[in-house]
């Protein structure tokens, strides 16, 4: 048996296709009135709708144009309700009047700057609604430190302070720092369970955190709560979901999302790229490839596609277009180590260790073992055998328990006639089974 509110909701919905029916029956203020109330009910779509059809006859109609911003806005169609409320300021509306849902509106829609411009304190004054928004402009221009003062600002209500410290959680992610975001969204989760924007950002720093199977679920909290009647938001939180479980190397379940988003939007670069992560964890190179060439002609300058499609042309022995990938992968992203790692060892495979070393020269500063062994390996392969030493050695005064990088040590040692200091360095090396033959197989060499 349906509720009461269910057959409420029915008769309502009749009575506007009823009155939608009605044509020119119905005055434009009549309309207009309705689509208040409809509003007033929940109901955007069919607000949105009447408040079309009134702007189809009279476009400079004031009232139903800010009043089809405010039903966009609530359905989801960001971009819809940012031209509405530019319309209505073109039309004579005070910024005063639309300014809190016209920037929100502008930041969701992407369209930072103008967001940045209606913002501006010293033409919106110092309204808490509208520097959340900015806040989150601020930071989408990289402009953190601003950012994080307008939010921790906000301490009241406790609506808008709780929303202030998930934006602040979202800063943290973007120079990632996922244990701090954590810590702030923990004691949100209650006050926060029925908002989308929460889910979100906990399943992003869920996923940066290493924790990837509760970020499958955060990612499908989220999915199910946002009001998205286009499917753009759903669309990248399913997006989420696949990344998650690929990282949770639950590839079945990623392969079924990462199908169905393609089937949905096939040229979609974002459907295209994690059906290549997708099929090169499962050993097909070739359909890895050309997912991710589908990609990159949509976004040629997409680091992680890049990465992809020369990882796939590293499997399908195409070594130079490998090469050519993933020197666009760096030059996008320069601080993409595993861009630069596979490009080094790229290079090795093409017989040139100095330029092998040159794609990792940038990154020998960060302390990483495995970037400094592969770049003492590549040292020695130049010919450089005493500085591929210093290099691991600078190393091993970092991380003294790195055994596998004193052992590489030990075979350059041995490799430049250095036996005795090779032997010392082996004499350091726990001495567990496996490492026992590794150190009589480096003996015997």
């Amino acid at each position: 048996m349906p509720t009461h509110m269910a057959v409420k909701l029915l008769l309502l919905m009749m009575l506007a296709l009823a009155l939608a029916g009605c044509g020119d029956r119905m005055a434009p203020e009549q309309r207009v009135e309705l689509a208040r109330d409809l509003l007033e009910r929940g109901d955007a779509p069919t607000a949105v709708i009447h408040l079309k059809n009134v702007l189809q006859q009279d476009p400079s109609n004031l009232e139903a144009r800010v009043l089809l911003g405010s039903a966009s806005l609530r359905t989801g169609d960001y971009d819809s309700a940012a031209k509405e409320y530019l319309r209505a300021l073109d039309l004579g509306a005070s910024p005063d009047d639309i300014r809190r849902p016209l920037v929100e509106a502008l930041v969701r829609a992407g369209a930072v700057d103008e967001a940045l411009r209606y913002s501006d304190p010293a033409e919106a004054g110092d309204d808490p609604e509208v520097s959340l928004w900015r806040a989150v402009a601020l930071t989408r221009v990289g402009r953190m430190q601003e950012a994080r003062t307008l939010l921790e600002a906000l301490d009241s209500p406790a609506e808008l302070r709780q929303r202030a410290q998930v934006a602040i959680a979202r800063i943290e992610l973007t120079v990632r720092n996922p244990d701090e975001a954590l810590e702030i969204l923990a004691p949100l989760g209650e006050a926060l369970a029925a908002d989308p924007d929460y889910w979100e950002v906990l399943a992003h720093a869920l996923l940066q955190a290493g924790q990837p199977d509760d970020a499958v679920n955060a990612f499908r909290r989220a999915a199910g709560l946002v009001v998205d009647p286009l499917g753009g938001q759903t669309f990248m939180l399913r997006s989420g979901e696949a990344e998650a479980l690929l990282a949770a190397g639950r590839l079945e379940e990623a392969r079924a999302v990462a199908t169905a988003l393609h089937a949905q939007e096939g040229r979609h670069p974002v459907a295209n790229y994690l059906m290549a992560r997708v099929a090169l964890q499962s050993g097909n190179a070739a359909d890895a490839l050309a997912h991710a060439q589908s990609t990159l002609a949509v976004q040629p300058d997409s680091a992680a596609a890049n990465m992809i499609a020369g990882a796939a042309s590293l499997s399908l022995g195409q070594v130079p277009q490998a090469e050519r990938f993933l020197e666009r992968a760096i030059a996008s992203e320069p601080g993409n180590l595993a861009a630069r790692k596979l490009l080094a060892q790229t290079r090795l495979g093409l017989q040139s260790p100095a330029r092998a070393l040159e794609a990792l020269g940038p990154a020998l500063d960060g302390g990483d073992s495995s970037v400094v062994a592969l770049a003492g390996l590549a040292a020695a392969r130049a010919g450089d055998r005493d500085g591929a030493v210093e290099m691991l050695r600078g190393q091993l005064a970092r991380t003294p328990e790195d055994d596998e990088l004193r052992s590489m040590l030990a075979i350059t040692l041995m490799s430049a006639g250095r036996t005795d200091e090779a032997l010392a360095e082996l004499a350091h090396i726990d001495a567990a089974e496996g490492v026992l033959r590794q150190r009589a197989d480096l003996i015997r060499i």
